[in-house]
């Protein structure tokens, strides 16, 4: 009953913050910014119809620019919500009414789901600004490599951009399980926010100058790129969120043990 009530609480907490709702402009800026960039190269996308604007401003954008700031737009909104509830003290109120391992699941869970649902809400809007920038029936534009998920795009632009959604939202659900992680360890608001986005880029880095013919086994073990679409290898992809949600979760359960002997972070 009382975990319900916090999830409840939660969910009215992140989705009507200021913090969420500017994650969510950011997205559908740097979107705009990513599709400017691409129509340079590619001048028929204005006619492609809104679905594919969409692709190609998102999911299949040249040079990475959308997904740049991937990592932050998921951390942002809620993810210091532990270090909140530490600062004012409401984490001891909380737990006086529940367990304290139903409180620390219940902070997981409306985390995983607020950081998530950024993505959800900020393709929503875009969908529908590419609907009436372009009404026309979509069709697709190659300009960008896709080779795990080709199948599902050749057959249905609206299945591909359910896989999408359905990637981003894991992607946020798990970096947004690292940051938690990271803020019940450090208890450091700048380290929580800016850790995560370092280590998706870092990962990224390294596979990138890496010689994958001399030390490509250490490649395969890195949970890069977890957000693109654009990948040679399903596995991988479903590896990372493995790597980065198992990372959260340890940490996180350090940080809630330590919390529940000493009383803090």
């Amino acid at each position: 009953m009382f975990m319900r009530s916090m999830l409840i609480r939660d969910m009215k907490r992140g989705f009507c913050s200021i913090a969420y709702w500017l994650c969510v402009l950011a997205l559908i800026v740097m979107a705009a910014i990513s599709l400017k960039v691409n129509m340079e190269y590619y001048p028929m996308l204005p006619d492609a119809g809104g679905l594919t604007i969409f692709l190609h401003a998102t999911a299949l954008s040249l040079g990475g620019i959308f997904n740049a700031i991937a990592p932050l737009a998921c951390i942002i909104p809620f993810s210091l919500s532990y270090l909140d509830d530490m600062q004012t003290g409401n984490i001891q109120y909380q737990i006086t009414r529940m367990k304290p391992r139903q409180y620390f699941v219940t902070r997981a869970i409306s985390s995983s789901i607020v950081s998530g649902s950024v993505f959800l809400s900020a393709y929503a809007i875009m969908i529908l600004l590419a609907a009436v920038y372009s009404p026309a029936p979509s069709f697709r534009v190659d300009i960008c490599p896709l080779v795990v998920f080709r199948t599902i795009y050749d057959r249905s632009l609206w299945a591909f951009i359910g896989v999408y959604a359905l990637n981003s939202f894991l992607f946020g659900c798990t970096y947004s399980l690292l940051a938690l992680g990271i803020s019940a360890v450090s208890g450091n608001r700048f380290l929580t926010i800016g850790l995560p986005a370092v280590i998706y880029h870092a990962t990224i880095f390294l596979a990138w100058i890496f010689p994958k013919q001399m030390i490509y086994d250490v490649v395969t073990w890195l949970p890069y790129g977890s957000f693109s679409l654009q990948t040679n290898s399903a596995h991988r992809l479903v590896w990372s969120h493995i790597v980065i949600f198992f990372v959260g979760m340890s940490l996180y359960a350090y940080g809630m043990r330590r919390y529940r002997v000493y009383g803090r972070t």
